[in-house]
């Protein structure tokens, strides 16, 4: 079992040595393979989200924020995401995600 935490006694934002802040914006997202999720033409200044709110279940086809090989624009595709929050920051939503409803977090 895992260990339980009263959010309520959390101090400075942190959880477990993880700096954690709620989001203080939302905005549906438009799923392109040109654009960010702000709309505009996707590039290196694109402002990622904190998180992603999946409303219907399915595979989530991204852009991070920031990608592990040095280059910019590399496609991710996660697979069988669950409705709810998922942790991801990401830039830009491709249009073959099956996965629906979907929220940008800021």
């Amino acid at each position: 079992m895992g260990q339980v935490v009263d959010v309520t006694q959390l101090q400075d934002n942190t959880l477990f040595g993880v700096r954690t802040q709620t989001s203080n914006k939302a905005s549906a997202i438009t799923q392109s393979t040109t654009n960010d999720i702000h709309g505009s033409t996707l590039s290196t200044s694109s402002v990622p989200c904190r998180a992603v709110y999946v409303g219907t279940t399915g595979n989530l086809s991204v852009v991070m924020a920031n990608d592990n090989d040095g280059t910019f624009g590399t496609k991710v595709v996660f697979n069988n995401v669950p409705v709810g929050v998922f942790p991801i920051q990401v830039v830009a939503v491709h249009t073959d995600t099956t996965a629906s409803d979907l929220v940008a977090l800021f």
